[in-house]
């Protein structure tokens, strides 16, 4: 039995292992170039054959995805049309999405669709996050540093980092300080070349400068 739909996001879902595909494809048609599910049965009274499955989630971590509930489990909607695509249950990686542009309006959205999907790793998927709201240096990884003053003059530093992990801890492949000018409020950019360039070559395929 398919229960009632479950508005709460919930960590867990990243990487747990899905239905059996058969169980799958018995309920839902996929359509692959929209990323939609829709339910082939009506397992519910306010749900009918043709409906899309799941529910869109509207704010914090997972805005813009689709989760649904099968047998009072939650599950990402974007899993399970990875499954029914590849035959593959991706288990403990996770599903990136390519294109993270969840800022379009909720109904102009359409992240599911299979050429928008990757397998990745926790890190992975992490490369692909798009800057942080706090960024005040408009570029990604880098930030304005402390405030000095020499030769009667007030200088900026600019910091530009790439973090990474190993071993539980954490280190930085790529860091760069740079001393400018306080004037200058924008960080140089040779400085945005160079992290750029690396963030290429350390993130592959998923990095993001954005």
């Amino acid at each position: 039995m398919i229960n009632k739909l479950n508005l709460n996001y919930n960590n867990n879902m990243e990487y747990r292992e899905l239905p059996p595909l058969e169980l799958l494809n018995g309920f839902f048609n996929c359509d692959f170039d929209s990323g939609k599910l829709t339910w082939k049965v009506s397992s519910a009274r306010n749900i009918k054959v043709g409906d899309e499955a799941g529910c869109l989630i509207k704010s914090g971590k997972g805005k813009g995805y689709r989760q649904l509930q099968i047998n009072g489990i939650c599950y990402q909607a974007h899993r399970i049309i990875w499954y029914m695509y590849t035959g593959e249950d991706p288990k403990d990686m996770m599903i990136d999405h390519i294109n993270t542009d969840n800022n379009a309006p909720l109904e102009k959205m359409k992240p599911n669709n299979v050429q928008n999907l990757r397998r990745a790793t926790n890190d992975e998927n992490l490369y692909n996050q798009k800057k942080s709201k706090n960024n005040t240096s408009g570029y990604k990884g880098i930030s304005a540093g402390k405030r000095s003053y020499k030769n009667g003059k007030f200088y900026l530093f600019w910091l530009a980092k790439i973090d990474g992990k190993k071993d539980g801890k954490v280190f930085y492949p790529f860091r760069k300080c740079i001393k400018r000018y306080e004037w200058e409020t924008s960080p140089p950019k040779y400085l945005i070349k160079a992290i750029e360039t690396a963030r290429e070559k350390l993130h592959g395929e998923f990095y993001r400068h954005e």
